[in-house]
């Protein structure tokens, strides 16, 4: 077993058997995103991609996989504060071809090893986004999902439009989207969101694991970049995300008076 690495007190990564555990342990705060969390998430992917791991586990600590960005965030937004932790300019490309965020996401894809998302309690906006990018997604039945940036005056820009147009209809991504719509795990299934479903969710995600980390390596390695490349819009929606919501940010930073699920004057 490879020493363990906790970064900032939000991300604990531990390898063992050429799986790595990687878990987010804010627990108190349901595993929200905040600057801190950011920045241990793409440490802790740097850290993997480095590491002799040959598959990976992505979970969440205590009742939540992740529910979403920090509300200190938020309500630096409605002070006319720019949130601290996020870049000011969302559209440089500081990550490759993203943004640190969006990192936190894509930056699971670019791994040459097989990511699962075992996923509990609640995956809200950007933690649900955090799950995408991972290969498979193992949820909880009675998990929630839920995308509910435009609530806040947001847009989901950390991945969502460039991933899950791949594994969504069309008509379901404007529901949850556009309509903030939470699905249980359930549902998610149903929809293309969920790979499969498991009352233990960490479990199945590890024995699934154990099995992928048994196969040859560079095979892995690239089938995981052949069905990356499947779809070669993805890159060029990151940057259209970002865009979109730098503006969003600019226009509520500058009201300082953003009202959820109403109008901003």
């Amino acid at each position: 077993m490879e020493p363990s690495q906790t970064f900032a007190s939000r991300v604990r990564v531990e390898i063992s058997h050429d799986v790595a555990d990687v878990r987010l342990v804010r627990a108190s705060k349901r595993n929200a995103l905040d600057g801190a969390m950011f920045g241990a998430i793409a440490d802790a992917i740097d850290f993997v991609g480095s590491s002799s791991a040959r598959a990976v586990v992505l979970s969440g600590e205590g009742n939540d996989f992740c529910a979403g960005l920090d509300l200190g965030m938020f309500a630096e937004i409605q002070a006319g504060i720019p949130p601290s932790g996020i870049p000011r300019d969302l559209v440089r490309r500081t990550h490759g071809q993203s943004n640190l965020p969006q990192f936190c996401v894509m930056g699971w894809q670019a791994l040459p090893v097989p990511v699962i998302a075992a996923i509990h309690g609640s995956a809200i906006g950007g933690g649900l986004q955090l799950a995408l990018g991972a290969d498979i997604r193992i949820v909880h039945p009675d998990a929630k999902l839920m995308l509910k940036e435009v609530h806040w005056g947001l847009i989901p820009d950390m991945g969502a439009f460039a991933l899950l147009p791949q594994l969504v209809r069309s008509d379901q991504l404007r529901r949850m989207i556009l309509a903030s719509a939470q699905v249980s795990g359930r549902e998610a299934l149903d929809i293309g969101l969920a790979t499969q479903l498991d009352e233990t969710p960490w479990q199945a995600a590890h024995e699934l694991a154990g099995l992928m980390a048994r196969s040859d390596s560079s095979a892995v390695a690239a089938a995981k970049r052949l069905c990356n490349d499947a779809d070669l819009g993805t890159m060029a929606m990151l940057e259209k995300e970002a865009a979109a919501q730098q503006r969003q940010i600019d226009r509520l930073l500058a009201s300082a008076s953003p009202t959820p699920g109403g109008r901003v004057s």
